[in-house]
C-alpha cells in the first residue's frame, strides 16, 4: 500500500489541479492525505470527487485556514475513521487479517494552537497495539539541521516534540529528495513509524 501525504496549501488553486494530476499519474497512490486544503462544503466535495479515489473523509477548512482530506481506494481494504479533529485524522485499515493504523497530522502553525495535539495523540497512540504510522506536517523540528537561519538552538516546542517521539518509541523513516520543502520557515514534514511489519510500504511525495 502506497501512501502520499502533501501539504498542498490550497486545493482551490489552478496550480493544485495541475500538480495533483502530475503526482497521481507518476506515483501510484492507494491512500492520499492533503493538508491545508483551504476548501470546504460542496466545493471540497467536488474537488475530492475528481481525484479518482472511490472513498474520502474530510475535516473541513475554517474559511481559508486548515482542512485535511483523507482519500483511499477500495482495494486497500476496510477503512475505519476512528477519530478526527482539525489537526489529524486517525484511520484503521484492515486487509484480510492484517491491520495498520495511519494517523495523518497537520499541526497548527502556531505553538498556542497546536500545544494540546501531542497529548491527545499520545493518548490515542498508547492505546494502539497494532502497527502504526504517523505522518504529515508537524510544523516543528527535532534537529537544528532541519532548518536554515533562525536562532542557534531548539525551541521549547521542538524539545517537547522530540520527547513525544521518544516517549512513544517512534522511529524516523527518513526521506529521499530535497532536505527542505518549504522556503519560508524551511520546515521538513516528517514521518514516524512504530512496529511496522510485512510488505507494507509508505511513500511521501511533497
Amino acid at each position: 500500500m502506497n501512501c502520499l501525504l502533501w501539504n498542498c496549501r490550497g486545493a482551490n488553486k489552478p496550480t493544485f489541479r495541475r500538480s495533483i494530476r502530475y503526482i497521481l499519474k507518476n506515483f501510484k497512490s492507494d491512500v492520499l492525505a492533503l493538508f491545508e486544503t483551504h476548501a470546504s462544503g460542496d466545493r471540497a466535495k467536488r474537488i475530492c470527487g475528481g481525484l479518482g479515489f472511490e472513498n474520502s473523509f474530510r475535516e473541513e477548512a475554517s474559511g481559508q485556514s486548515g482542512g485535511i482530506w483523507f482519500l483511499w481506494r477500495t482495494e486497500v481494504g476496510d477503512v475505519e475513521i476512528v477519530k478526527s479533529s482539525s489537526q489529524f485524522i486517525h484511520a484503521r485499515i484492515t486487509q484480510d487479517s492484517e491491520v495498520v493504523h495511519l494517523i495523518v497530522v497537520y499541526a497548527a502553525p502556531s505553538v498556542s494552537r497546536r500545544c494540546g495535539i501531542w497529548d491527545e495523540l499520545r493518548n490515542i497512540i498508547q492505546g494502539i497495539t497494532e502497527p502504526l504510522v504517523v505522518g504529515g506536517d508537524f510544523n516543528t523540528i527535532v534537529r537544528i539541521d532541519e532548518r536554515t537561519g533562525g536562532s542557534g538552538g531548539l525551541s521549547p516546542d521542538s524539545l517537547s516534540f522530540g520527547e513525544w517521539i521518544n516517549d512513544l518509541s517512534l522511529i524516523d523513516m527518513g526521506f529521499k529528495g530535497n532536505k527542505f520543502t518549504w522556503r519560508k520557515d524551511v520546515v521538513r514534514a516528517l514521518m514516524w513509524l512504530r512496529g511496522l511489519i510485512g510488505s507494507f510500504v509508505v511513500r511521501i511525495r511533497g
